[in-house]
């Protein structure tokens, strides 16, 4: 891997759907805290430092405080706009790449980071994640963005919605940014171990509550003790990763088996190239509509409205 890594870790209280999530008491300490001590292998394993990006916003002083108390460097920016604020870390720090990874996940891997910072190098990528498909839990996302591609983002993206998400710019347009897929091998897309709601947060507690060492035990360890809580009923489609595109590829394909009890049916995909995503179900009756209401599901992180 040639050029600095930063991972950038983004803790804002104020910045998640859970107000504060990212200072919630996990195991007896700030959730903040625990993502900063599970991710502490990276600069021996990856060479990349470790920062905390925040806010210049009053309530973001105690965010600050904490990541200076465990000799973290932290980077402040505005507000309203967390895209500038990556901006402003990867000059700050002089960064080629620059890694976001989110506070309020606190069982962020360091080597899912380490792994998707190699398949980045490797693959020469402007934006790699393992997001187009997801198949880790929510909580485990990782985005690892060229300077080029940052850069590309802060200039373009103008809605302030969008600015919080600027992976999605990117995976939207393949044509232009050479994107990379890292995957986990398993359908895990539905396990929910971010801080997003009261529920998650009492979720992750049950979690950290049964997992011995929770600071250094690797994300696989944590699922095999604590198990899944999204389990597939009877007859329900369950629909796996499988391949995605190869790095540079236009249009961006994700391919998804559709399962039913274990068998496979048929296939889904989606395929995104200059802004435009369209998707394809292919499956017999009766699980075509099933199939397509659980591809909306996913992609949107909620039902598909009734019309």
């Amino acid at each position: 891997m040639t050029g600095r890594s930063v991972v950038a870790v983004e803790a804002s209280v104020d910045g998640t759907p859970h107000h504060g999530a990212v200072l919630a008491d996990v195991a007896g300490t700030p959730a903040l805290a625990l993502v900063l001590r599970r991710l502490a292998p990276i600069p021996t394993s990856t060479g990349a430092e470790v920062a905390v990006v925040t806010t210049d916003a009053a309530a973001d002083d105690a965010v600050a405080r904490l990541a200076g108390s465990l000799d973290v460097r932290v980077v402040r920016g505005p507000v309203d706009d967390p895209l500038k604020g990556l901006a402003i870390a990867m000059v700050r720090l002089d960064a080629d790449t620059v890694v976001r990874v989110g506070a309020d996940g606190p069982f962020a891997d360091p080597y899912v980071v380490q792994a998707a910072l190699d398949l980045h190098a490797t693959s020469g990528a402007d934006h790699t994640s393992n997001l187009a498909p997801r198949s880790y839990p929510h909580g485990l996302e990782v985005e690892v963005f060229a300077k080029r591609a940052l850069g590309a983002c802060e200039l373009e993206i103008t809605d302030p919605a969008a600015r919080r998400t600027p992976g999605v710019h990117l995976r939207s347009h393949p044509e232009r940014f050479r994107l990379a897929a890292l995957l986990s091998g398993h359908a895990l897309a539905a396990e929910r171990w971010a801080i997003d709601s009261t529920t998650d947060l009492t979720r992750v507690r049950e979690i950290a509550g049964q997992v011995p060492d929770l600071a250094g035990a690797s994300w696989n360890r944590i699922l095999a003790v604590a198990g899944r809580t999204a389990k597939a009923r009877p007859g329900e489609v369950v629909l796996q990763p499988e391949r995605a595109s190869e790095p540079g590829d236009h249009p961006w394909i994700c391919r998804w088996a559709v399962l039913v009890d274990g068998t496979r049916r048929g296939t889904a995909t989606t395929s995104t190239v200059d802004g435009v995503t369209s998707r394809q179900v292919e499956v017999p009756e009766p699980w075509l509509e099933p199939a397509r209401a659980a591809l909306y599901q996913l992609l949107h992180g909620h039902p598909e409205p009734r019309r």
